[in-house]
């Protein structure tokens, strides 16, 4: 049976049912017979409850047998005897049919309740039993029509399912039933407008998925959006699974329903589970329902994949959209280019005629179409011909001038299907400006040409193998090579093996497109010899390929001749500056080894009783001496500048200690000529910057000098301030006799004075200045001068000096190297500030106690504290020092008192006043770093008042060999150390003083460095050696030498000597280097670091700082860590290091090249410091660091 007769035969049979259930109601209703009423009422109700069954589309035949049997059983007792036979074949028939109808797993329990019905009836009398099997009778009839309706159904619904299942296309069968109730309160609560709701609150769409309930979906629904499980699908519809996309197509099933309607169809756009996009028809269908409205609980919803549909369609439009731009962009270019395109049919006639050359021409198409070419061009024969070999099957090519323009025209015929020439179509090219730029073209050839036979450098052109294909003129005029000859070699064949891979790397390592560099070489000339040549190579290009070279060369000889003659000279040169440099160290020490016993006999012959008269003959011997050895130091310091071996350390110093040293220096001079000399520092400038303070003195001591020399009145005013930067701009005024305009350019010239009778007037060999301004320069500043004739000079430099604060872990209280005060008269004071600046002080000057608090709370907020006060006065003042004791701010600082004269009972009260030591004048330089350094190494109890006399009883005589090949400097020297109570063994060359100390000990050695036989420096490497393989005390070895240069000193400290003292020498020099090196023997690397604050303990951990910093290219860091080392290396007087240091710290942010060469240099430097400055034990620090102690 087909699916529509089923539902007909289905509706049909319900309605017969519900019929029959009113016709029963109606009959019993009217019987007046109670058993009828009973009968008709259970048939009654046996029809209603089969036509609610198929109403619903849901048969259950075993309900219906159940609700017969309690019926028969509630009817059961009103049936007469007679009747009960009826009943139970009533109950016998229904038993058989409920058998039939009960599921085989039901049977049994169906057969025990009839047999409990059937002997309930025996229990009851009936009447009418007959009435029972009436009634049984008429429900196997319903049963078997309702079991055969039954069956059509399911065939119907399987028949369905298989339908559904095997659909092609993608099927969901929904329940939106639930979705219509929702509608429905909607709409009880007012809502009129659902699409205006859904807008005002988006999120009831949410609710309206929730409540659609999938029931079944089919295998095409699965793969359409890729799910591998279609039972997954099944169930209430989650909202989340909904997109943007999704969501139209739902409101648009919302509002169908909400509308009423059973179909609707709508292009659906969205994703599979996988994320590909599909587009699709889909259709919407709720079948009928019972009451002829569409039943929303079985909506059937019908997915059509039309993506690659789609696809096609927008592929097809956009083939169409290329095609119509195509054809415009052609239509344009055509309208736009200068041609003409044309077409005419086998009689020449014009079919076509486009472009904008017929502009050119006067013309539009309209003009030419349908006109015949014969006609147009009849006074034209070349033309014409061309035309009819066309038209005869050939195609042509000709120029022609028409209208004063060029036109190139191309004919071509075309051919029928059978081969027969139906027409010409063609293209005619205005090729005026093409014509006139190849004239243009061949007239540049011609000129290149006459330049290139023309010119005096060579000229190639090669292939990719290098191989020449052409040469210029000059190539055989130079080489004298002839052109046919030369064609074809490649570039081994010319040029010289030893340049030929320089060349081909050149050529290799040049990106295409550009132009190698100079690169010098050279060539074989047709005689065999070989010409200097420089040459540079340009690439050609075919494309993106490469197609040759163009090469450049010239002849170089001539320059290279002048170039090695240069050389030549420039060596010859060097050699002359080394030879004078030479010269000026060996006159110099010749000069200053005598120099050496003059000065310092006259010293001696002056501490001794002479005459007024012969006093002042001495006092001129060594004036005049004093002015030779000023003009050997200025010789000594050209010979640097000139042989750059000029060496800026870098160390930390005050300006204002160093500006007051020269005040001092100079105050004397400045006194006699009457002339005032002051100093400012202005408060910008820092208190410790990082430089070469014995430079800067040199610098501002030879401007001073020179302006005291030239001014007879007036004051000499010396100022620091800040400049840009690290800089600090530095000034030295006078109010002297000035320089004229003509003569300031050669002020800073060599040998060089305004006049010469200012030479003669005042002296001088005029190197001060030019030594000066290279000072100057090598300190990175620049320095200038302002005068006028009778106006007095104004002399201006720069330096370039950072500030640092790394002396303020260095200045410790009771520390050499800390500040110190001197308290009292400017004038009284001077002196004593020399004397405590020699024993190692940062010498600061004060006038009274308060101003010596407050520069002490000045420096402690700087975080340095004072290492002694020296107080000067006249008279003994032990309750002035007593107020400097107990200041809090100078807490714990040993005070010095220094008097003129003293009186009976003053150690008494001094010492009660906490002074910790009493000195009275005349007052020796000894006398001062003997008082300092006993009270620093803190060896003395704070009870006991060090005197002159307490340093005499202190004092021992020493045991010192001389080793001197000068008995002039041997006597010498025996002089001032006998006087001072210490004993010499002389010896006068190195293998003797070596073997002096085998045979016995020394407190210190004095050794000559420039000895017969062994020098100095190769008997201290001797006693080296000797002391570390004996296991022997270290003794300290000083070198004495006329070699002033710097280069020298870090000679003799490399060797393994302690000191260096140079030549000529005073006396208080001479003791207090002797005393030193002997009061504190070779110093340690704990000693070291005990005195430079830590210094070489933190040195390790510096160094791993500095090269991390260096590996990660982070240059601020990199030259933070590299001051430190700077200040810490200066210091411990290693220079070179320190200077490499400085550099280091110099560095600009971001240049990691010379960042990591700067660190390799330092690295360098300090290698044969490494392993002392890593010892934590007592390795003396001078073996490899060569501090100077003197």
């Amino acid at each position: 049976m087909e699916p529509v007769v089923e539902r007909a035969a289905v509706k049909v049979a319900t309605w017969a049912i519900g019929a029959m259930s009113c016709a029963y109601l109606v009959a019993a209703l009217g019987s007046g017979d109670h058993i009828w009423w009973i009968v008709f009422g259970e048939l009654a109700g046996l029809a209603a409850v089969g036509f609610v069954q198929m109403w619903i589309g849901r048969v259950s035949l075993p309900l219906l047998w159940v609700l017969v049997v309690a019926a028969m059983t509630m009817s059961a007792h009103v049936m007469p005897d007679p009747h009960r036979t009826g009943a139970a074949m009533g109950v016998a028939a229904v038993s058989a049919v409920g058998w039939v109808l009960t599921a085989r797993h039901r049977r049994k329990l169906a057969l025990v309740a009839v047999l409990l019905l059937w002997a309930a009836q025996g229990l009851f009398p009936a009447s009418r039993g007959w009435l029972m099997g009436y009634e049984a009778a008429i429900f196997m009839v319903m049963s078997i029509g309702l079991r055969s309706i039954g069956t059509a159904m399911r065939t119907s619904q399987d028949r369905y399912q298989r339908l559904f299942e095997q659909a092609p296309i993608a099927l969901w069968q929904e329940d939106f039933s639930r979705v219509g109730r929702w509608l429905s309160g909607l709409r009880r609560d007012g809502v009129g407008d659902l699409r205006s709701y859904l807008e005002q609150h988006p999120d009831e769409i949410d609710r309206a998925l929730a409540l659609v309930e999938v029931t079944a979906v089919n295998p095409a629904a699965a793969a359409l959006i890729e799910v591998d499980d279609a039972a997954g699908m099944l169930g209430h519809i989650d909202p989340s699974t909904y997109t943007d996309e999704t969501r139209p197509a739902f409101l648009k099933q919302v509002m169908t329903v909400w509308e009423g309607k059973s179909e609707m169809t709508t292009e659906l756009q969205g994703r599979t589970v996988t994320g590909r996009p599909i587009q699709a028809i889909m259709r919407w269908v709720a079948p009928p329902g019972p009451h002829g409205t569409a039943d929303y609980g079985r909506v059937v919803v019908s997915i059509d994949d039309v993506s690659e549909l789609k696809a096609a369609q927008q592929d097809l439009g956009d083939a169409h959209a290329a095609l119509s731009a195509r054809e415009q962009q052609l239509r344009t270019v055509v309208s736009g280019a200068p041609v003409i395109l044309f077409a005419t049919d086998a009689a020449g006639v014009y079919t076509l005629a486009e472009g904008s050359g017929l502009g050119h021409l006067g013309l539009v198409g309209d003009d030419v179409l349908g006109s015949s070419f014969f006609e147009r061009n009849a006074d034209h024969p070349e033309a014409l011909a061309d035309m009819r070999r066309a038209l005869g099957g050939e195609e042509t090519m000709s120029v022609m001038e028409w209208e004063g323009r060029i036109w190139e025209i191309r004919r071509k015929p075309t051919f029928d299907v059978g081969g027969a020439v139906v027409g010409v179509i063609g293209v005619a090219t205005d090729v005026t400006e093409r014509h006139e730029m190849e004239r243009a073209l061949e007239g540049a050839r011609h000129r290149n040409r006459l330049i290139v036979s023309n010119v005096s450098d060579l000229l190639f052109i090669l292939d990719q193998r290098g191989a020449i294909e052409f040469a210029s003129a000059s190539v055989e005029h130079t080489l004298g090579w002839p052109l046919d000859d030369i064609a074809g070699l490649t570039v081994p064949d010319l040029i010289h093996p030893d340049d030929t891979a320089t060349v081909m790397a050149a050529a290799a390592t040049t990106a295409p497109g550009e132009s190698t560099p100079t690169v010098p070489f050279r060539l074989r000339k047709a005689d065999g010899t070989w010409l200097a040549m420089e040459a540079k190579a340009t690439n050609l290009l075919d494309e993106s390929d490469l197609a040759g070279y163009v090469v450049t060369a010239r002849d170089v000889s001539e320059q290279v001749e002048a170039r090695k003659q240069l050389e030549e000279a420039r060596d010859a040169a060097e050699a002359a500056a080394r030879a004078k440099s030479e010269l000026l160290a060996n006159v110099s020490h010749e000069i200053r080894t005598p120099m050496n016993a003059i000065l310092g006999m006259t010293d001696l012959a002056l501490d001794t009783r002479v005459t007024k008269e012969q006093h002042e003959y001495l006092t001129t011997v060594r004036t005049s001496a004093e002015s030779l050895l000023t003009i050997i130091n200025d010789l000594l310091d050209l010979a640097r500048v000139e042989a750059g071996r000029l060496t800026i350390e870098q160390v930390a110093f005050s300006v204002q200690s160093t500006l007051q040293d020269v005040i001092r220096t100079m105050g004397v001079r400045a006194r006699q000529k009457g002339v005032g000399l002051a100093a400012h520092i202005d408060e910008g400038v820092p208190a410790w910057v990082l430089g070469d303070p014995g430079r800067l003195r040199q610098i501002v001591m030879n401007l001073v000098g020179n302006a005291v020399k030239f001014t007879d009145e007036g004051t000499v005013t010396v100022t620091a301030a800040p400049a840009e930067g690290s800089l600090l701009r530095f000034t030295v005024a006078d109010t002297g006799i000035g320089i004229g305009p003509e003569h300031l350019e050669a002020v800073f010239k060599a040998f060089e004075q305004v006049d010469g009778s200012m030479a003669r007037r005042h002296g001088g060999t005029g190197l001060g200045l030019a030594i000066t301004s290279k000072l100057v320069e090598a300190m990175g500043g620049t320095i200038g001068v302002e005068s006028e004739l009778g106006q007095g000079s104004r002399f201006t430099f720069t330096a370039d000096l950072p500030p640092t604060a790394a002396l303020a872990a260095i200045g410790g209280a009771g520390m050499a190297g800390g500040p110190a005060l001197v308290v009292g008269d400017r004038l009284a004071r001077e002196g004593l500030m020399e004397m405590v600046s020699a024993a190692g002080y940062q010498a600061i000057g004060v006038a009274t106690s308060a101003e010596a608090q407050t520069m002490a709370a000045s420096l402690l907020s700087e975080g340095r504290r004072v290492g002694a006060v020296i107080v000067d006065t006249a008279e003994p003042d032990a309750e002035y020092c007593r107020r400097l004791v107990g200041s809090e701010v100078l807490a714990g600082t040993p005070v010095v008192s220094v008097v003129a004269a003293g009186r009976r009972g003053d150690g008494a009260r001094f010492r009660a006043a906490g002074v910790r030591a009493y000195l009275t004048r005349p007052l020796g330089e000894s006398d001062v770093r003997e008082t300092l350094a006993a009270i620093a190494s803190g060896s003395v109890g704070s009870d006991t008042l060090i005197t002159r006399h307490w340093l005499r009883e202190r004092r021992r005589p020493l045991q010192v060999l001389l080793a001197d090949d000068s008995p002039t400097n041997r006597m010498l020297a025996v002089k001032i150390l006998e006087k001072r109570g210490h004993h010499l063994v002389q010896v006068a060359d190195g293998i003797a003083a070596t073997q002096a100390v085998v045979d016995r000990d020394f407190d210190v050695v004095l050794m000559d460095v420039q000895m017969p036989g062994m020098d100095g420096l190769e008997a201290t490497r001797i006693i080296r050696a000797w002391e570390h393989e004996a296991g022997a005390d270290r003794v300290p070895i000083i070198a004495l030498t006329a070699h002033a240069m710097e280069s020298d000193r870090m000679r003799c400290l490399a060797a393994g000597m302690d000191g260096y003292l140079a030549k000529p020498f005073t006396a208080d020099q001479l003791v207090g280097a002797v005393e030193a090196g002997a009061a504190v023997g070779p110093m340690t690397v704990r000693a070291d670091a005990d005195r430079f604050g830590g210094f070489v303990e933190a040195y390790a951990s510096l160094m791993d700082g500095l090269e991390t910093a260096v590996a990660n290219h982070q240059t601020r860091e990199a030259a933070a860590v590299a001051r430190r080392l700077a200040v810490g290396l200066g210091r411990l007087g290693i220079g070179e290091a320190a200077s490499a240091a400085s550099r280091l710290a110099e560095t600009e942010a971001g240049d990691i090249d010379a960042l990591e060469k700067g660190f390799n240099r330092l690295a360098a430097t300090l290698e044969h410091v490494e392993p002392v400055l890593g010892a934590s034990g007592d390795e003396p620090v001078s073996d490899a660091v060569g501090h100077n102690r003197m």
